[in-house]
């Protein structure tokens, strides 16, 4: 029978069809109440409700009595991609991709790194390594090591969604005088400042809304 699932931080579509074992696009379809407010269906806001149907049954035919058969089945997976951004894309750099801490294999294109997961996959730590030195001398080797809780980001539309992206940005690192971690509100302003977007026009919200769906490639 299906069965009503309440979401919470780091849930998605795909992550509980995976649990469930049934496809995404069969959860999604079963939810298309949820398309106009949340046009990503991985983006989904903690405390609402999702439904998941009934398992799928595929019946192969052909098979005769008194064999032995295998059955293979092919689980799914996704594409990962973290992108490094400091001002401009960065480049020049090695990597290693730790899934749940297990280290798997990536690629590095430019200032991007992909990789394929599990759809119900909670965690991944990327350590980028970059080399800085002349030929010949001495070579200065600077690591960085980035945790991404995976499934965690809320919708754009809540406070708590640009909260998300605010950090993904940079926009909580300790940047006061005092070197503390600004507050939602001043991130916020930050943010806004930086891009052009005046604070106390009335149309800086939806302005604001779309330059994060701009960085981040939100769902339009």
């Amino acid at each position: 029978m299906p069965k009503d699932v309440t979401i919470v931080r780091g849930d998605c579509t795909d992550s509980l069809a995976y649990d469930n074992r049934v496809s995404s696009d069969a959860v999604w379809g079963a939810n298309s109440g949820m398309h106009v407010t949340r046009p990503d269906r991985n983006v989904l806001m903690p405390g609402e409700t999702l439904t998941i149907p009934d398992p799928e049954v595929t019946w192969e035919g052909g098979k005769k009595t008194g064999l032995t058969h295998v059955f293979k089945r092919t689980l799914p997976t996704r594409e990962f991609k973290f992108q490094l951004v400091k001002g401009v894309p960065v480049t020049g750099y090695t990597c290693k991709i730790e899934i749940d801490g297990v280290e798997v294999a990536g690629t590095v294109a430019g200032d991007s790194i992909t990789c394929r997961i599990k759809p119900n996959a909670k965690q991944a730590v990327i350590t980028v390594e970059y080399q800085r030195g002349d030929v010949g001398a001495m070579v200065l080797a600077r690591e960085h090591k980035y945790t991404i809780d995976l499934g965690h980001l809320r919708p754009v539309t809540e406070t708590d969604g640009k909260d998300d992206r605010l950090r993904n940005l940079g926009y909580f690192n300790p940047v006061l005088l005092d070197n503390t971690v600004p507050s939602s509100a001043r991130a916020l302003a930050l943010f806004q400042t930086s891009h052009g977007i005046d604070p106390t026009k009335p149309e800086a919200p939806d302005l604001t809304t779309d330059k994060f769906k701009e960085l981040t490639g939100d769902a339009v």
